[in-house]
């Protein structure tokens, strides 16, 4: 674990402050890292002066060391890790990718879906888990969970 302090204002009330955050974690090391990413909480703050929540963003490493890597405002080469890296623009794809992967599910898979789904109900779709063994994806849908089979020698739903 690597720890930075970070200049950062608030998007709503322009408050300015400095906070210590870390700039690495590596998977298995911080059970409560995991849990934040998983329950997407891990970039969340709460503005001290106008109280408003929003998420941090700031430069972020993530290594399942041999699995992958996920990288937040970080410039590296894909040799950098000993595993894929995949880049991520915001803390929500972080949240997205970093479930899809941890579960073990295929990230094309996953956005064909959701992709599908959005045009299907015409709403926002979030990823929540993999079930490997059925081959059942299951998705936030107008805040309601639903699962989708997905049959791989068909490539359908």
């Amino acid at each position: 674990m690597k720890k930075r302090m970070f200049q950062m204002r608030c998007p709503f009330c322009g408050h300015s402050f400095q906070i210590m955050r870390d700039t690495l974690v590596i998977e298995g090391m911080d059970s409560h890292a995991s849990r934040r990413l998983r329950n997407r909480t891990y970039f969340a703050h709460q503005c001290s002066q106008c109280r408003r929540m929003y998420d941090l963003v700031y430069p972020l490493i993530l290594r399942c060391v041999d699995r992958f890597a996920i990288v937040l405002n970080v410039q590296c080469s894909p040799n950098d890790f000993g595993e894929p890296v995949y880049e991520c623009s915001s803390p929500r794809q972080f949240y997205e990718l970093y479930g899809i992967l941890s579960d073990g599910a295929d990230w094309r898979i996953v956005l064909r879906l959701e992709n599908r789904l959005k045009q299907n109900y015409n709403c926002d779709v979030i990823y929540e888990s993999f079930d490997m063994e059925n081959s059942i994806y299951y998705f936030y849908v107008n805040d309601r969970i639903m699962a989708v089979k997905y049959k791989k020698e068909h490539n359908e739903i």
